[in-house]
Formats: structure tokens, C-alpha cells, sequence
């Protein structure tokens, strides 16, 4: 029970500031965040490693379609081509790997008929015969295959000039007034200019 001081003067206030508790109370909203977090594209999603990867599959493709293209010409074609030049191998049905040198590489070769005259033989100059038989050696004009052989080589350098004075010099005999020898110049020089090596005193 109170008083007739406080119900006239506090009471009013204290209902009041009630009311505007309960307001407040009915009016409120949860306080905790229950929403997902915020998205982040740059974190999620790294746009250069996809570019690269994008990048990738479209080289990868571009490859494969070559590839294709390339098996699909090797199955039109055949392995061989069917233009031979010359006849294939019989030994165990095998095919060369290397092409055959051309004639203009190998040594030039001359054939000649008949018997080998006498003296030099001059290659190119004797004629052949009009009236070759089927077999020139059962004819009695047999075949000789000769290779060409090209004339003396030249030498690697030309000979060199010697300015050795001795050897330009010629040689003039002389003749002893003693004994009557012919001595050269050089065993004058020598015996000129010989020193004696006697210890005698």
C-alpha cells in the first residue's frame, strides 16, 4: 500500500517508463547474425588460374585436331609410294633406306671394243662399231670397262726458293801444289780456319 504523496506524483512516471519497457521488449529483434558470410569473388574463384586452364585445353585441342589430321592422311595414303625407279629388292622382300648415289659421283668409266691397240691409249678417240653382236665376247670383240685415271696431281704447294748462298755458289775445283789433289773451296775453308789443339809449348 502506498502513500496518497507517491501515487499522485510517482506512480504516473513509473507506469509510463513500464510502457515504454514493454515497447521496447515487443519491439525488439534478435541481436546475433545469423546470415551467411559475405561472398568474396576474388577468393573464391581465382580468375587467372582458370584463364591459364582455359588456355590449356584450347592448345590441347588444337593439337589433337592435327593429330587427327595427320592419322587420317597416313591412312588415306599407303606406306610405299607405288612410283618405283627402279626394281625392288628380292632379298627377304626388303626396301632400301638410303636413295643410290647418282652416276655424276662415281669415277667416269669407259667402255672399249675390241683389242687394245698399241702405244698410249687415248680414251674418247676410238670408235665404236657400227655392228655390235649379242655377245661382244663370244663375237670376239670382248669388253673392257677401264676407269679414267686423271693425269700426275698437282703438287700441294710449289717448291720453295732457297737463299742458302753455299748451294747457289758453284763449286770451283783447286789443286794442291804439294801433293797434286783436287780439293774444293769448302775443305780450303775448313783447313784456314783449323785450330790446333796440341798442348805442346
Amino acid at each position: 500500500m502506498i502513500s496518497r504523496r507517491d501515487k499522485l506524483l510517482q506512480q504516473p512516471w513509473e507506469q509510463l517508463r513500464y510502457a515504454q519497457h514493454r515497447e521496447k521488449v515487443m519491439s525488439a529483434r534478435p541481436a546475433i547474425d545469423t546470415h551467411s558470410p559475405r561472398a568474396h569473388e576474388h577468393v573464391q574463384r581465382k580468375w587467372k588460374k582458370q584463364q591459364v586452364e582455359r588456355e590449356r585445353q584450347q592448345q590441347i585441342e588444337r593439337e589433337n585436331l592435327r593429330l587427327l589430321q595427320k592419322l587420317g592422311d597416313i591412312m588415306r595414303t599407303k606406306r610405299i609410294n607405288n612410283l618405283w625407279l627402279e626394281p625392288r629388292p628380292n632379298f627377304l622382300n626388303r626396301e632400301k633406306l638410303f636413295a643410290t648415289r647418282p652416276y655424276s659421283s662415281l669415277p667416269e668409266v669407259v667402255t672399249i671394243y675390241g683389242k687394245q691397240p698399241p702405244g698410249p691409249l687415248i680414251y674418247g678417240m676410238l670408235p665404236k662399231p657400227a655392228v655390235v653382236g649379242r655377245c661382244p665376247t663370244c663375237s670376239g670383240n670382248p669388253e673392257r670397262t677401264e676407269v679414267a685415271i686423271p693425269e700426275q696431281r698437282t703438287p700441294w704447294a710449289p717448291e720453295r726458293k732457297s737463299w742458302n748462298r753455299k748451294t747457289q755458289e758453284q763449286v770451283n775445283p783447286h789443286r794442291c801444289y804439294h801433293c797434286g789433289s783436287v780439293k774444293t773451296s769448302e775443305r780450303k775453308y775448313f783447313e784456314e780456319f783449323s785450330y790446333s789443339y796440341s798442348y805442346d809449348e
